[in-house]
């Protein structure tokens, strides 16, 4: 169909204009001496030519349908998580199981477009099952293809696993979300044999140094019934705690709450443990190594402001989830205590427009107390700029701008989860006075400001660093917004609660007046990626990375990990990977200037026990999950039946899409090509025959 801006009829104009345009330069033309039949020839030639170009004018669209044919998808997850093979099965599951799962797929490959998964600590694009995995999140997996397959024609999903999670949440729930019918394999034993097991410890991750911190352990007993269970707790070798607990069920839990006490500082292991039983299954489970990092004392952090705001609670909520910092808040007015005793201090919309807070701020910059200044309708911008904090504000005049957060991606004085940044990019507008705003040359921006769909380089959250003293600059408020926001995006205040905790994290730790300096966690687990970043600093303390950074770790057994760290855009960082569970020691050296820096320290990678702990498998879950979503469970040696359930379907089946589509010819090659093959024929045919 040809459709044009203008009326259609307009191309009468068009036959026309060609028409006139032959008739005037070969009827009243005569000069040239041309026969009858090569005259109606060019003629042509320039009635069509000249007929198209006017036709060109009036922007014509061809309209077209195409159809696109989308053949089903069959998606076939398969857990690839240890517990599978820890049973009397190993050597099926390792060898025949495998082949029969590569025929099932082939067969239905013949129909459908077949897409093979495996899932267990993460999701991969893989049939090649190794059972490795030390963890089990089947919902992550559900999130995952819903992400990837959405709006696609999917068939079913097959679902092979044991029916055994221990990340995430019930995949029942997390499957409510996809229409697609869901048939599982049931893989796994469901016998229940005899073991004794540490089911859970659970504890704070942190102390505090002379303190007292519980410990609940939580037993399991199965097909032991009048044995009896010895728990022990032990810590460098030390006996901390003993008892001998009954078993007096073929089914058995207790439960035991313990309080321990953090005598000493550092990263701290508990080796809780029961006595292995006569004839048990496995002996995996009778261990669990819990790690508590005892801290030497709490941080004091002051939140001032000269009125209520809900900004308050929403920093205070969110700092005081770490539990090495405590937070006490006053109004201006009631404070009467002395500044120095907190080890930083936020100031609320101070100071403000009746001149409040400024004699205390002074103090605390004077002092060295690290700050963070929350920027608003309040704030009295002219001696806010005469603090020299890092940014000044050129306000234009009395309002605000509704501003929403852009991630500075190249910020380099800490860093985020992926998520923490995915959830920020979404969080709703603060307040921010209007203005021209400028950086001085030391401070970093974490997160600029988008003023409508306009991303600025305008400072929203900017940093500083001068003079070993640090400080922080929130240009705007409603913070509030954001931590509610974050709970409707994802059920939770993590990553608000994360932003704040890291600034806060680097503006309150306290000072460090090494030159070189190495940063990494002291705790992983087997399946986490061990980062170390450093920074090294010149005599005038300003950060440079030309020397190289060698790393060595060491392994308990003494053997050595010879690693060069990355250099970025002004420090170093490195991510090595994993590594085996066990104790390492590290030492990072840099020389400069004839000067040789160095710093030692120790870290621990954790056993990740999850998949020991629970061996029996869940058939009842995967049954229920299969019939409550339009399909049904199938053990592994009836995949040939699930096969042929599938491809008799008659729901699964292709799918064809129309689309309509508007083309300009004047974009079409070959109009533009028939133009001009027209004008060049006719231009041939007068030389040729003695024209001009």
């Amino acid at each position: 169909m040809i459709l044009t801006v203008y009326p259609i009829w307009f191309l009468i104009f068009c036959i026309m204009a060609g028409a006139a345009y032959s008739a005037i330069l070969y009827y009243k033309n005569k000069n040239q001496d041309y026969t009858r039949k090569l005259l109606w020839i060019m003629a042509g030639f320039r009635f069509i030519s000249i007929t198209l170009i006017s036709f060109l004018l009036l922007s014509p669209l061809l309209k077209t349908n195409s159809k696109t044919t989308e053949n089903p998808i069959i998606i076939v997850g398969q857990d690839n998580s240890s517990s599978i093979i820890m049973n009397k099965d190993k050597t099926y599951y390792e060898g025949k199981y495998k082949e029969d799962m590569r025929k099932f797929v082939e067969k239905l490959s013949g129909k459908y477009e077949v897409v093979s998964y495996l899932f267990g600590s993460g999701t991969q694009v893989s049939s090649q099952a190794a059972f490795t995995d030390k963890s089990t999140n089947i919902s992550s997996f559900i999130e995952d293809i819903q992400v990837r397959y959405a709006n696609r024609n999917v068939g079913a999903v097959v679902l092979a696993t044991d029916g055994i999670y221990n990340e995430g949440i019930n995949p029942i729930y997390a499957y409510e979300k996809l229409n697609h019918p869901l048939y599982t394999v049931a893989l796994g034993d469901t016998t229940v044999r005899k073991d004794l097991l540490i089911k859970e410890v659970e504890c704070n991750q942190i102390a505090y140094l002379g303190n007292d911190f519980p410990m609940e352990i939580t037993v399991n007993a199965f097909k032991s019934k009048g044995e009896k269970a010895v728990l022990t707790v032990e810590k460098e070798g030390v006996q901390l705690f003993y008892k001998e607990i009954p078993i007096n069920d073929d089914n058995f839990i207790h439960s035991e709450t313990l309080v321990l006490n953090a005598d000493k500082s550092g990263l701290q292991r508990y080796k809780v443990s029961v006595k292995p039983l006569s004839n048990e299954s496995t002996l995996l489970n009778n261990t669990k190594h819990v790690f508590v990092d005892v801290l030497d004392g709490k941080q004091k952090i002051l939140l001032l402001s000269s009125a209520p705001h809900p900004d308050m609670a929403a920093l205070k909520a969110g700092i005081e989830t770490n539990p090495n910092y405590k937070v006490e808040h006053f109004l201006i007015g009631d404070f009467n205590q002395a500044i120095q005793s907190y080890n930083m201090v936020i100031f609320y919309q101070l100071p403000d427009l009746a001149k409040n807070g400024i004699n205390l701020i002074n103090t605390a910059l004077t002092s060295g107390i690290p700050a963070l200044f929350v920027v608003g309708q309040k704030t009295d911008i002219p001696a806010f700029n005469a603090l020299n904090t890092g940014i000044n504000i050129n306000r234009k005049k009395e309002s605000l701008n509704e501003v929403t957060p852009v991630i500075n991606k190249d910020f380099g004085l800490f860093t985020f989860s992926n998520q923490m940044v995915k959830i920020a990019e979404n969080f709703p507008p603060l307040l921010a006075p209007f203005g021209d705003y400028k950086v001085q040359g030391s401070a970093q921006s974490l997160i600029y400001q988008r003023i409508g769909t306009l991303a600025t380089t305008y400072p929203l959250i900017t940093f500083n660093m001068q003079d070993r003293m640090r400080c922080g600059i929130i240009s705007g408020e409603g913070l509030w917004k954001w931590r509610l926001s974050n709970y409707l995006q994802n059920g939770s205040h993590a990553e608000f609660d994360e932003l704040i905790n890291k600034a806060v994290q680097f503006l309150a730790v306290k000072a460090d007046k090494s030159f070189f300096r190495i940063q990494v966690d002291k705790l992983f687990t087997e399946n986490e990626a061990i980062n170390f970043q450093a920074e090294l600093y010149n005599e005038s303390y300003e950060l440079i990375n030309e020397p190289d950074v060698q790393l060595t770790i060491t392994s308990e057994n003494g053997k050595k990990y010879n690693y060069t760290l990355g250099k970025t855009a002004t420090a170093y960082a490195l991510n090595i990977g994993r590594f085996p569970v066990g104790e390492y020691t590290y030492e990072a050296v840099a020389k400069h200037q004839g000067k040789v820096y160095a710093q030692k320290g120790k870290l621990i990678v954790a056993a990740l026990n999850l998949e020991e702990s629970n061996l029996v498998a869940d058939h009842g879950l995967l049954n229920t999950f299969a019939k409550k979503y339009n399909g049904n469970m199938y053990y592994p040696s009836q995949l040939d039946q699930l096969a042929q359930k599938l491809l008799e379907r008659e729901d699964i089946k292709p799918i064809s899409y129309y689309q309509t589509k508007n083309s300009e010819w004047i974009k079409m090659p070959w109009l533009l090509l028939l133009i001009l093959g027209l004008l060049s024929a006719e231009w041939f045919l007068r030389k040729y025959n003695g024209g001009y």
